[in-house]
């Protein structure tokens, strides 16, 4: 069934329009006809099932049959990520959605090598918001991932507070790592935000501030891999072991 996304507060009614760049590609490329069926997630957690009402070169108007509602995933998978060039970050971002992170956390770190200006800030998030909408879509996610303004690690270690636990993959020599799936094993109920860093690693001063927050530092194999490598690597283990744990209790 093919889904569209409209915010939270324009899907209160049971009739209501779809985004006009929905509209063009529900008229334009999927050939949708009134009386289809369709699927409208809101990226909070609602899943309404509709049927076009009426259309027209424009505007598309549904109906909808169904609510139901999903509560968010507990324990969470977050992710922080420095950041990194346009496609880089595109993708790491995609398969994160994909992957079912819940919130995604910038990081500005000091061997990053973008740098966005304060004035781009909010350009820039819509995009990326854009982004990750489209790929709510594509994988049928039902709550949009969060996504913070880019900040310093520690301004980004201090905003998780105590209910994530966060690991990150090392690079330094001079710290002893953990196999990733054994340092997943040792977390009880917390959330786990996996720590990406940029494709220059972290800094000695960005490695102290990760030891001195409780963060844990991990092996993912003998090779050095690219940040958005790293980004579904981590991810993968750390969402396959949490999935296992719901499972287990359930």
């Amino acid at each position: 069934m093919h889904r569209f996304y409209v915010p939270p507060l324009d899907c209160q009614k049971d009739e209501f329009e779809l985004r006009a760049q929905d509209a063009r590609h529900a008229l334009n490329v999927l050939r949708l006809v009134d009386g289809n069926e369709v699927e409208v997630l809101n990226g909070r957690g609602d899943v309404l099932r509709a049927r076009i009402l009426a259309s027209s070169r424009r505007c598309v108007t549904v109906k909808v049959e169904s609510r139901i509602h999903r509560p968010a995933d507990k324990p969470a998978l977050g992710l922080a990520l420095p950041l990194l060039k346009p496609k880089a970050m595109d993708w790491s971002l995609q398969k994160a959605t994909e992957l079912g992170v819940s919130h995604i956390w910038l990081i500005d770190a000091e061997r990053s090598v973008v740098r966005w200006s304060i004035k781009d800030h909010a350009s820039k998030l819509d995009k990326l918001n854009t982004l990750l909408i489209e790929s709510m879509k594509q994988c049928g996610a039902v709550w949009k991932p969060q996504v913070s303004r880019p900040m310093p690690l520690p301004d980004c270690l201090d905003t998780m507070g105590d209910q994530w636990s966060c690991l990150f993959g090392n690079l330094n020599p001079d710290i002893e790592p953990t196999a990733i799936w054994k340092a997943a094993e040792t977390i009880d109920l917390q959330s786990i935000c996996w720590c990406v860093g940029p494709e220059g690693d972290f800094t000695p001063e960005e490695y102290q501030t990760l030891n001195a927050s409780s963060a844990r530092a991990v092996d993912l194999g003998p090779l050095v891999l690219r940040a958005e490598t790293a980004v579904a690597c981590g991810l993968s283990v750390l969402g396959q072991w949490i999935h296992f744990r719901r499972q287990t209790e359930a």
